[in-house]
Order: C-alpha cells, then sequence, then structure tokens
C-alpha cells in the first residue's frame, strides 16, 4: 500500500511539535480531500472544538494537517474587563441560568476564558456611535441615544 501524496501547504502528521501534542487545533486533510478542523486527544483524532470529556473521532483518517494561521496573540484581559466579567457572571439573569458558575468558584484561566469572550462579543457588537456608555460598559442595547442602563452599575 503506497502512502498518500501530501498536498503543497499540508505536512504529515509527525509535523507536530516534539513532546505532549494534545489538544493543539490544526487543520487535518484526509487521503481523498476531506478537510476538518480537529486535534489529536492522546486517543483519536477528534473533531475541534476541543472537548475533554468526549471526542467526536474525524470522519475520516488523516494523513497530514496544517497548522492554522495566527492572527497574532491574544493579548490577556485588563483589569476592566475582568471587573466587567465579574460583574455580568454574577448578575441575576446568569446566575439563574442552570449549573451556572459564580466568579469567586472560577479558576484564573476560566476568568481570562470568560473576560476575553465578552471582549470579542463587544468588539463585534460594534455598538452606534451615539450611544454613550462608559468603556467598561457591557451593554449592547442599539435603541436610542442616551444615558446607560446596562444595570451593572459601571457606568456614570
Amino acid at each position: 500500500m503506497s502512502k498518500p501524496s501530501i498536498p503543497e501547504g499540508w505536512h504529515p502528521l509527525s509535523h507536530m511539535p516534539v513532546g505532549d501534542h494534545r489538544f493543539i487545533v490544526v487543520d487535518y486533510i484526509g487521503a481523498e480531500g476531506q478537510v476538518a478542523r480537529g486535534y489529536w486527544s492522546g486517543h483519536e483524532y477528534a473533531r475541534a472544538p476541543i472537548n475533554h470529556r468526549w471526542h467526536e473521532p474525524l470522519p475520516f483518517k488523516p494523513v497530514a494537517l496544517r497548522h492554522i494561521p495566527s492572527q497574532g496573540e491574544t493579548q490577556f484581559a485588563t483589569p476592566a474587563e475582568l471587573r466587567l466579567a465579574h460583574a455580568i457572571v454574577d448578575s441575576d439573569p446568569v446566575l439563574r441560568v442552570f449549573a451556572a458558575v459564580e466568579w469567586d468558584c472560577l479558576g484564573d484561566d476560566g476568568k481570562q476564558w470568560i473576560a476575553v469572550i465578552i471582549r470579542e462579543a463587544q468588539r463585534l457588537a460594534k455598538p452606534p456611535p451615539d450611544h454613550a456608555h462608559s468603556a467598561d460598559c457591557g451593554s449592547f442595547r442599539i435603541a436610542a441615544p442616551g444615558p446607560c442602563d446596562c444595570g451593572y452599575g459601571l457606568c456614570e
């Protein structure tokens, strides 16, 4: 049985870094050109996103991989972003969700993760320029301009 050829821009599966390369998300390609984003779980090739409890196997046997191009290093959350994330996580609507975790029960990495998710949501929401909120406000209210009514007490 001959080895499948590896398309240009792709690398053999052995191209991963030396050492433990579990849970590094890359693009995989199969012998018939199938492509999927996935990771090596330590036991099998699985579909992304990473799930530490259950791994959904890739629907094909990968023959090569390519690293996902980085769009720059993600910056850690600022103190203001962490305060906003804390206010949102501990807000009544969030805590009423089944199995919601209070801010103080999260590890530092979980706090950073949530704060960066909120930062990205704010960046993508792009409220209208005439909507007056402080930089710490988490409101995405798109209605008429005016004072903030976000309910988090972060806007003065």
